[in-house]
Parts: structure tokens; C-alpha cells; sequence
């Protein structure tokens, strides 16, 4: 299921006008979505938007983000450690940084983080607090069933949203 969900955030960001790179990888580590938008010239630059997304999507979580799926018990400050261990591995690792600077060189990446269900909700606001954006799965899906500019690829994810598209349609 979690290549289909990266195929369908991948397919809500091309909808708004993102280019998008899936699945990069270096060594062992790997970034789920690069996205890039074009905003324009200012002053001679190009003024563009970065994102770094993390996709996570669980309708039954069993564990935490940060790790600890065994934990019958966990303290506020664990569950805080397993977010910053999580963020450092996914989006501040060396290596990770290398492979997006080899995208981009010295780009203000911008992070985000989408997520079904989760087991403790205080997770998604110690991500806040490291600078992470918290997008729920549901929003995406919401926004690419409202949005009529589906991009024109034949990915499975447009071809499910025009299925789930025909099925809400009022005939």
C-alpha cells in the first residue's frame, strides 16, 4: 500500500503544479518525494519552492512514528526522542542532505510529513516543532476528489481518484 500512497500524494502535488522525483535513493537511505514549483523570476532568480516528503499512512497503526512498535507503555520524552531520531534519519541525515543538494544545490528545502492514522497525535506536533508541515492523508485525498485539474498521467493513483470520482458521481 505504501507505494500506491506515495503515487497518489505524488499525483495531489503534480495536480498543483509540482514536478515531482520519487523515490530517491542513496545508500540504504531514501526520500519518498521530492516536489519542485516554479514561482517565477525576482530580481534576476529563480524563485521556487522545494518540499521533502515523508509518507507515512496507516489506517491501524500498531506502532509509533518514532519507532517503539513493541512499547506497551511510552513517556512523553520517548515518544519526543523517537520524533527527533525520525526526523534526523528522514530529512537531516548526511547522506540525505547530499542527495537532495545534488537536486538542488543549498535549496531552502521545505519538509513535510503525510500521515493516515497515527497511534499518538503528540507525535505530529513534536514533528511542528521541528519545522515539519503535518498533511493528512484525508486532506489529500479530499483535495484531489475537489480538484478537477488531475494531472493527465495514467498512473494508477488518477486512475482510482477518476474510479472514485465516477462511483460519488450523481447520475
Amino acid at each position: 500500500m505504501a507505494l500506491l500512497d506515495e503515487q497518489i500524494v505524488e499525483e495531489w502535488l503534480n495536480s498543483n503544479g509540482y514536478f515531482t522525483i520519487r523515490g530517491l535513493k542513496h545508500g540504504v537511505r531514501e526520500i519518498d518525494l521530492l516536489a519542485l514549483k516554479i514561482n517565477g523570476e525576482k530580481f534576476g532568480s529563480l524563485q521556487a519552492e522545494f518540499l521533502h516528503l515523508e509518507i507515512q499512512v496507516s489506517f491501524n497503526p500498531i506502532g509509533y512514528i518514532g519507532g517503539n512498535a513493541n512499547a506497551a507503555h511510552i513517556t512523553d520524552d520517548e515518544v519526543k526522542e523517537g520524533i527527533k531520531e525520525y526526523f534526523d534519519k528522514k530529512f537531516n541525515h548526511p547522506q540525505i542532505i547530499d542527495r537532495r543538494n545534488r537536486i538542488y544545490l543549498n535549496a531552502d528545502w521545505q519538509y513535510v510529513f503525510v500521515h493516515g492514522v497515527v497511534r499518538e497525535p503528540k507525535e505530529l506536533e513534536y514533528l511542528k516543532e521541528l519545522g515539519v508541515r503535518v498533511v493528512s492523508y484525508k486532506d489529500v485525498l479530499n483535495d484531489l476528489l475537489a480538484n478537477n485539474n488531475l494531472s493527465r498521467t495514467s498512473s494508477v493513483a488518477s486512475d482510482i481518484l477518476r474510479i472514485v470520482r465516477y462511483m460519488n458521481r450523481a447520475d
